[in-house]
């Protein structure tokens, strides 16, 4: 049986696709279950693929914060690569309106030739979503140094491997190579000493 959302293969126990969560209907006749995914429109699977993308970034965000303090366990290359992508989005929409607050502050000071007068309430509203953004990035800190630990683990590593950003955070690009490299390893098959698989 097949989900006539995603295309994905549900039981006939299922009551909801365990791809994109959609409501199975058992009523549905044989001839439905016969539909292939690839019988699907090319418009529902990548609708699907963008909700199943969308439900495992929720899902990675619940876990870490959900394990804030918390550096037990294992955590998935998926569960890693889903969150740092969010902190990259985080830390960069910091970046760009930082910049844009720091441009349009220097050229009011510099006393530039607009052609406008930029209102004091956009600087403000700037400054202002910047502090939020790098003030969110801080609330993402120990979430993410939690998350690094168990990423160790998953690859049947100590947690404290984590300390090799310390020295890192000096040149930013060893940090990239560094958080690259332990999400490229593939975690351990089955269970470790650190716990059970978490892809399972």
């Amino acid at each position: 049986m097949f989900c006539s959302i995603c295309g994905g293969k549900v039981s006939e126990s299922d009551k909801f696709c365990r791809s994109c969560g959609a409501a199975v209907d058992a009523s549905e006749d044989s001839s439905v279950d016969a539909a292939s995914p690839s019988a699907l429109g090319a418009q529902a699977q990548s609708d699907a693929a963008a909700s199943s993308v969308f439900s495992d970034l929720l899902s990675a965000v619940k876990i870490c914060f959900r394990k804030y303090f918390n550096g037990h366990g294992r955590a998935s290359q998926r569960e890693y690569w889903y969150w740092m992508f969010l902190l990259a989005l985080i830390i960069g929409a910091a970046r760009v309106v930082d910049v844009a607050a720091f441009i349009v502050a220097t050229l009011q000071e510099n006393g530039a030739a607009l052609s406008f007068d930029v209102p004091a309430p956009v600087t403000t509203c700037l400054t202002w979503l910047s502090w939020m953004a790098y003030g969110l990035a801080l609330v993402c800190l120990c979430p993410t140094i939690s998350l690094l630990v168990r990423r160790c683990h998953d690859i049947n590593r100590a947690g404290w491997w984590t300390l090799a950003v310390i020295p890192t955070l000096i040149i930013p690009s060893l940090s990239l190579i560094f958080a690259g490299v332990l999400g490229v390893i593939s975690g351990t098959p089955g269970s470790n000493r650190y716990g059970p698989d978490p892809e399972e």
